[in-house]
């Protein structure tokens, strides 16, 4: 698994990639109903508190939108 407290840019980069596009990203499901919930429930052991303003984050980076935008269309609401 991934370091979950990197002490260099080069660890955080690791984590991102690991919750966006390695296995972290493939248990989160980036792109279907539901991800930015799965993201919070996955990182919030890791860091409590502040793991909806991580998954915000690495859902832009995962999907190319942010999280509300995506549930708004999802809800047909663009």
């Amino acid at each position: 698994m991934a370091d979950t407290n990197p002490a260099d840019g080069a660890g955080a980069e690791r984590l991102r990639i690991y919750w966006t596009t390695g296995p972290g990203g493939a248990k989160i499901a980036w792109g279907t109903p539901g991800d930015f919930d799965r993201c919070v429930k996955l990182l919030d052991e890791h860091m409590p508190g502040r793991a909806e303003g991580y998954c915000n984050l690495l859902h832009k980076r995962a999907t190319g939108i942010y999280p509300a935008t995506h549930a708004a269309q999802l809800r047909g609401r663009d």
